[in-house]
């Protein structure tokens, strides 16, 4: 039975979205608006000019679970109509507003506005010319841009689809090839189009979503990445469903993730092993490896956000890891507590809290909590063996207009800190972990022969400074709306020797550890990055817009960056008295354009 209970779920959800979400949306008239449920991805750069309009006024974003529809965004917009703004302030805001109307750009290329459907291709070019360490375990910086890569939206009203396909340099997770100075593939061997990072269907209404596909989370206010859910996995397969109001909203979240285990990470038998016999086809036990790869992973999520006044914003949030089976509808329940629903064996639980003030115009300052186990001095009496596993993150930010024009610049100055419990988001196995692990194929295996290797990628859920870690930051940015930015941060990071692929041990030795345990790695992190983009310069920004004749290449966007990151290690590598430096330098150059 256990192996349907998958399908139902997906087939209830689906019945949701087709019966409940699609009438709805068809009265509120969406067909006249391509566009209005297509869903931001994170990183898009309204959400920062929404973040900057509402620090300008003094108030906090309703919400900030993302992503969110265009709809939604444009409900709190609308929030601010009566909300007093610098001319700066205002600026930002009418720029977020721009971002919803026209899918980023000119009209698309097939369209029946009548019957409610459009579909609109935005091709990207990114060239990169990069300065790393060729090791792909000691490059400081990001992750290379893809080569190319499209974007293919199509609205049938009342549903709006979404997919990406790109093509990149990737001879190993992330990294680019040895001796390679650049994003381009130099060998066939070294190229990979790979599956897309991003894939959806989504429809709803002004206030409510339903997204079903690929895509990334982000829940929260942080530089540095929320405790929750930060952003920082490349994606996640989940069936979302969200809802926006003025004072309370809501975002559940059903989650599904390969279990992928390496060799040394196979549970023994102890209290943590789920004690189901699992045969294969000739009806034989499979061996304590087979079965541990047969368990299946889910997460459900749960946030609930008030916000009782207009610069005061509190969410709860509620975290269920289940592993050994497919879990049933039941688990999606917003309103049903998980915590010890099941016994160990089968399920973990995580709870989260966080609140964010904005006591005076340009001012925010927010905390995060987020709890994976606390012991009780009964449990520790009776021999409990579990240890305390939580996280604290606090946050201040500040910004001011340097000038009473619409376009004046912005400065903005912040500062982070954040501490986490040897064990906070590991647990007893990899099913039970709040962690996102990727396993790749890639073509390249470092012999010059197009064997293959597998990679393997693990991230965080919450926080990417993760467990075991202490670390804050302080962050300078000053900004010229759509023209260019300048930031500067710097990170120090003491990390423990516990990662993401480490797993709770049985024996109590735990409970003993203090973060950062064993000989911590101090990281020094300092960063310079600089943009530049041809939509602030306006007579580039009309030459552009218009393309060649014909309509070709209308709505180019002409994008450049460069960043440096110098990063100093003091107990390298976990090694006591081991130091290293470690410099890197990139420049970019990015071209996107719609029909």
């Amino acid at each position: 039975m256990k192996s349907h209970n998958g399908y139902v779920v997906i087939c209830c959800l689906v019945f949701v979205f087709l019966v409940v979400c699609l009438p709805l949306a068809a009265q509120e008239n969406m067909y006249g608006q391509p566009g209005r449920q297509r869903m931001f991805s994170v990183g898009h750069p309204v959400y920062q000019l929404l973040e900057d309009a509402y620090r300008d006024a003094g108030r906090v974003l309703p919400e900030l679970a993302w992503p969110a529809s265009a709809a939604q965004l444009g409900f709190m917009i609308d929030q601010l109509n009566d909300a007093r703004l610098s001319a700066a302030g205002r600026a930002r805001l009418e720029a977020a507003a721009r971002y919803l109307k026209a899918w980023d750009g000119p009209a698309p290329v097939l369209s029946e506005a009548q019957a409610g459907m459009a579909v609109q291709f935005v091709p990207i070019i990114n060239l990169q010319v990069r300065f790393d360490d060729e090791n792909p375990q000691q490059q400081v910086l990001a992750p290379p841009l893809d080569l190319l890569r499209l974007d293919v939206r199509a609205q049938m009203a009342p549903v709006f689809a979404e997919m990406q396909a790109a093509l990149r340099q990737e001879p190993n997770y992330d990294y680019l090839s040895p001796g390679s100075r650049s994003n381009i593939p130099m060998n066939i061997d070294h190229a990979d189009s790979n599956f897309p990072k991003r894939a959806y269907m989504a429809s709803g209404t002004e206030r409510w979503s339903i997204q079903l596909g690929r895509d990334k989370l982000s829940w929260g206010t942080s530089q540095t990445g929320s405790l929750t859910l930060s952003g920082k996995a490349p994606y996640h397969d989940f069936i979302r469903i969200a809802g926006f109001f003025r004072s309370f909203s809501y975002s559940g979240i059903f989650m599904r993730q390969e279990p992928f285990a390496r060799q040394n990470e196979i549970p023994s038998e102890g209290p943590y092993v789920p004690p189901v016999i699992l045969r294969d086809d000739d009806g034989d036990p499979l061996s304590p490896e087979d079965h541990y790869r047969h368990w299946q992973k889910a997460l459900v999520i749960h946030r609930f956000t008030m916000r009782p006044i207009d610069s005061l914003r509190f969410s709860l949030m509620e975290s269920v890891g289940i592993a050994g089976y497919t879990p049933d509808l039941r688990f999606f329940n917003p309103f049903m507590v998980n915590h010890n629903y099941y016994d160990f064996t089968t399920m973990t639980f995580a709870t989260s809290a966080e609140i964010t003030l904005t006591p005076m115009a340009g001012l925010e300052i927010s905390g995060q909590w987020y709890m994976n186990d606390f012991m009780l001095p009964q449990e520790e009496a009776a021999g409990a063996t579990e240890p305390n596993a939580m996280a604290w993150l606090g946050g201040v930010h500040w910004q001011r207009p340097l000038g009473q024009q619409a376009d004046s610049a912005l400065l903005k100055l912040g500062g982070e800190i954040y501490y986490g419990d040897p064990y906070v988001y590991i647990r007893e196995s990899v099913l039970r972990s709040f962690i996102s692990r990727q396993r790749v194929h890639t073509n390249w295996n470092g012999s010059g022969m197009s064997l293959g290797m597998i990679e393997w990628n693990d991230e965080f859920l919450g926080s990417p400074f993760g467990n075991d870690s202490f670390a804050w930051q302080l962050r300078a940015e000053i900004s010229w709306l759509q023209l260019a930015r300048v930031q500067t941060d710097f990170v120090r990071h003491s990390d423990g020797q516990n990662g993401p692929a480490d797993i709770l041990p049985a024996d109590g030795s735990a409970v003993l550890q203090e973060t950062p345990s064993g000989v911590a790695e101090n990281i020094n992190q300092w960063t310079i990055a600089a943009d530049v983009s041809s939509q602030g310069i306006a007579p580039l920004h009309n030459v552009l817009s218009h393309g060649l004749p014909g309509g070709w290449f209308a709505g180019t966007v002409l994008d450049l960056g460069a960043v440096v990151r110098l990063v100093w290690l003091e107990n390298a590598d976990h090694v006591q008295g081991r130091t290293d430096f470690r410099p890197g330098v990139a420049a970019k150059m990015g071209v996107s354009w719609q029909w």
